[in-house]
């Protein structure tokens, strides 16, 4: 509440605005960009409060201020409706403002400093009444329906307008202010007491349960929970069960009951799991203060933060945020030999491959291959010594039954494809590999997915080598295989459509790629992944090819995605993110915008000795670099 923390991991500045007036908050936004661009942070993640979308409230002003400030790469983020009526729009709980690349920065230490800001709390009983949910701004006035929702309890907005006229409150069209909206709670609440059943404005309770027949003890017919602790435990029956209207009811009854910390911190769990369901953006907010919660309450190395990193890392795996889930893993990795519980074989599979699969994503595929060598020798090989630099596999080591065949043929899989990614991959290693996937399948049916992914990697290779014409011929199949599959499977069409198109760029024709791009940006957006790591392929697919069709503003913002997208995702992946700010720079030059693209084509020369190679993009860098830098020169006054 009213905080502010730096990540040196991910680079990135979290300011935290909850019950900070808007004005203040306004003040300090500005500020907050100022200083993370004067020390080259990229990215500024401003808690606002919850997904409101009324006229003057903490997210409108932010937005504005992300609209109209050149530092902000305003580019990438989306318009927000805002409005009185609550269903209008829906947003999330925070805002990531992604900044510019600033040349001269200055870098964080530990003498570095950020002004502060203060805080304006919310009295006791309001904070009771209506802080359900964490980072929750202050308001003016509190629509109807949103009231009616707040007092909760079957409270309906008709009958509440009603019970303010008859009261003589001072509402307005545009809702009630705090104190009326106390006043009405507390006379429903004397109502519910039985002092005042003239004023029922609400609706009736539900009747008490009919005591059993066949004389059944009392305790069976009159069951509702009364303590927090069993409140909890019905509200996990409720998630279990996917009865998210009902868990959420039941978590809004144990607020007014918490003692301690440790009730927050199953509150804020329970909620941020519920609202993990539905997809909701608020879930993230709601889950980080419960496991900041877990931490004060048992410990940084307790293991109870596990099934809340988890939560947490399966939210971030929806929304591709691979720098968030390499961050979570390598904590849930020291808590995990801390609890020193050993892994049943096939949940450390599910462990060790979700981990490797996540390092491959995050350009890590040296990582991702030791991670998958460790499980062999481990875990299928059964050795306690330490891994050699080299190791065969016999085949009964691998197909004696502690895993399945198609996990064999995933694991595998997974090994040549970071064979393929890798600069110093081994393609004829990565070719027996995918031999011994097919053999591991053997006759296993129901599979045409997993070998459709065996075809498709198989023509990756067949690209790498130049031989296109072959790698044409394993799409082909690939893609006869999702067809004949059970069921449709969009993402696998995407990758297809993808690997075709760069093929057809690479052989000259142009029309041909730029249609299989057309098809894959489809099924992109139908599998909502526009805005995650799994497009940045495509961006950059489509950047080099409007390059070579010399329509150098396509190129430069189509690069430009590519690169704030792998930057606020994958932020290691130094390589990707210097070859997206080069194909930008070149654009630029093209456009003559000599300014920017210089700024552009420095970040790329950073970003590429950050990842220790240039590739043969050196020269060109230099040239484009050196074009740039003297246009500036000519154009400063003398």
């Amino acid at each position: 509440m009213a905080n502010q923390e730096y990540a040196p991991l991910t680079r990135a500045f979290t300011l935290d605005l909850h019950r900070v007036q808007t004005k203040e908050a306004a003040r300090v936004t500005r500020a907050r960009i100022s200083e993370c661009f004067r020390y080259g942070i990229r990215s500024l993640k401003c808690v606002f409060g919850s997904p409101d979308s009324f006229h003057g409230s903490i997210a409108e002003k932010i937005l504005d201020i992300a609209f109209t400030d050149e530092r902000v790469v305003s580019n990438t983020l989306s318009e927000w409706v805002f409005s009185d009526d609550i269903d209008v729009s829906r947003m999330p709980i925070f805002l990531v403002l992604p900044l510019r690349l600033n040349p001269d920065a200055t870098p964080v230490t530990a003498d570095s400093a950020f002004s502060g800001f203060a805080a304006s709390f919310e009295s006791a009983a309001s904070l009771r009444l209506l802080c359900k949910m964490p980072f929750q701004p202050l308001r003016e006035y509190y629509d109807w329906q949103y009231a009616a929702r707040a007092i909760g309890n079957g409270c309906k907005e008709r009958l509440l307008r009603e019970y303010s006229a008859a009261a003589g409150l001072n509402s307005r069209d545009q809702g009630l202010s705090l104190s009326d909206l106390m006043q009405c709670a507390d006379g429903y609440g004397r109502w519910c007491a039985g002092q005042t059943k003239a004023e029922a404005m609400f609706t009736a309770p539900a009747a008490p349960p009919v005591r059993a027949q066949l004389k059944a003890p009392v305790f069976y017919t009159h069951s509702q929970p009364r303590t927090i602790e069993a409140l909890f435990l019905q509200a996990d029956r409720h998630l279990s069960n996917d009865e998210l209207e009902a868990c959420h009811e039941t978590v809004s009854i144990t607020f007014s009951l918490i003692e301690n910390d440790a009730h927050k911190m199953q509150h804020e769990l329970l909620l941020g799991r519920a609202l993990s369901r539905e997809n909701a953006a608020e879930c993230e907010g709601h889950l980080l203060q419960a496991d900041k919660l877990c931490v004060g309450v048992h410990g940084e190395s307790s293991s109870r933060r596990i099934p809340i990193l988890r939560e947490l890392a399966s939210w971030y795996g929806r929304t591709g945020d691979v720098s968030q889930l390499l961050a979570l893993n390598e904590i849930g990795a020291v808590l995990e030999v801390s609890d020193s519980t050993p892994l049943p074989v096939k949940k450390r599979f599910v462990s060790d491959f979700g981990y490797a699969r996540l390092l491959r994503q995050g350009g890590l595929y040296q990582e991702s291959v030791y991670v998958l060598r460790l499980f062999i020798w481990q875990v299928l090989m059964g050795q306690t010594r330490e891994m050699p630099k080299a190791f065969e596999t016999p085949l009964d080591a691998l197909l004696k039954g502690k895993i399945s065949r198609v996990q064999v043929a995933s694991l595998h899989l997974l090994y040549t494809m970071n064979c393929t990614d890798d600069e110093n991959g081994d393609f004829s290693l990565a070719t027996h590999m995918l031999d011994l996937c097919h053999f591991v399948l053997g006759d296993v049916a129901g599979q045409e997915l997993l070998r459709a992914e065996i075809e498709q990697e198989r023509g990756r290779i067949a690209r790498k080598r130049g031989e296109f014409d072959r790698a044409i011929r394993h799409y082909e199949v690939a893609g006869r295989l999702i067809k004949d599959a059970r069921e449709e499977d969009p993402y696998r069409l995407y990758k297809l459509h993808l690997n075709i198109g760069v093929v057809k760029a690479q052989i000259g024709d142009l029309k041909s790629a730029s249609a299989d791009y057309e098809k894959a940006w489809a099924l992109a957006e139908k599998l909502n992944l526009t805005e995650q790591i799994f497009v940045y392929e495509l961006l950059q697919s489509r950047a080099s090819l409007a390059l070579r069709k010399r329509d150098f503003t396509a190129c430069e913002r189509l690069a430009s995605e590519a690169a704030d997208l792998i930057t606020l995702k994958a932020s290691q992946r130094h390589k990707d993110i210097g070859l997206a700010r080069f194909r930008q720079g070149v654009a630029l030059c093209h456009l003559e915008y000599f300014d920017k693209a210089f700024y552009a084509l420095s970040e790329a020369q950073r970003e590429f000795e950050a990842a220790g190679t240039f590739g043969e993009h050196r020269p060109q860098l230099e040239m484009y670099l050196k074009v740039a830098s003297n246009k500036l020169s000519e154009a400063k006054p003398i």
